[in-house]
């Protein structure tokens, strides 16, 4: 008896927890809150908020000055879903230094002592000069260093197509599907790109766009407006498979 005592008092502990857990998951909370790293004076900071709500909820951006750790100003924005959301922190004469924006939730009508969940913040610069552009670092070479595709697609489902490049300049990143039987051209796809990196593409509807057989995306840079190979090219072989 006192053993299954003991299994009941641990099956209500544990479910006791779990409805805690599900509780706290339900909260309206502020997932992340970005902005660049570095502006200059003349530059507003960029304020990107990502938040999860049930109903409509007042956001608060609080602007800090590091050095003090004063509050300059504070804005408030009414949000009634869930989402990304993007705008600029509206301050004049803001001074070079380091400081912090921070971001917290109220119910509607609500300030600061009702607050909702964890603040979230984010610190930034303010370099002495009116607009701080970020260099680009250029490579010393125009080239595809990678590409990768799953090797068998059987569904309409996506999938990423992924390519990794270099580049001296901006250039043209063109982007061909060949059919292996023949080696024909069966789409092409060209983005513009102007610093070395990464693109990640989204694909679907392959089966239905396109019948089974084996193929091939093939990828290399052009200069802009051109589609003449300047670079290598890579490929990524893959058997499209129609199985209905």
């Amino acid at each position: 008896m006192k053993n299954f005592q003991r299994f009941s008092i641990y099956l209500t502990l544990m479910f006791s927890a779990f409805a805690f857990v599900a509780k706290a998951e339900e909260v309206d909370n502020i997932i992340t809150i970005n902005t660049a790293a570095k502006i200059g004076f003349e530059q507003l900071p960029k304020v990107k908020v990502d938040i999860k709500v049930k109903k409509t909820r007042e956001l608060y951006v609080a602007l800090q000055d590091k050095q003090t750790w004063r509050n300059i100003k504070t804005t408030r924005k009414r949000i009634k879903k869930s989402g990304n959301y993007h705008f600029d922190f509206n301050i004049d004469n803001l001074k070079p230094g380091n400081y912090r924006l921070n971001a917290y939730i109220t119910p509607r009508g609500k300030d600061w002592n009702s607050r909702i969940g964890e603040q979230k913040g984010v610190d930034f610069i303010v370099v002495d000069q009116a607009q701080f552009v970020e260099k680009i670092q250029m490579a010393t070479e125009d080239k595809i260093k990678g590409i990768s595709y799953p090797k068998t697609i059987a569904d309409d489902a996506e999938y990423k197509l992924d390519i990794q490049f270099d580049i001296t300049e901006p250039r043209d990143l063109i982007i061909k599907l060949l059919n292996k039987n023949g080696w024909k051209e069966a789409g092409v796809l060209s983005f513009p790109v102007k610093e070395p990196g990464n693109i990640s593409l989204p694909i679907d509807k392959m089966v239905t766009n396109f019948p089974a057989g084996d193929y091939a995306w093939m990828t290399y840079l052009s200069e802009t407006g051109s589609k003449q190979p300047l670079s290598n090219k890579r490929g990524a072989h893959f058997s499209l498979t129609n199985v209905h």
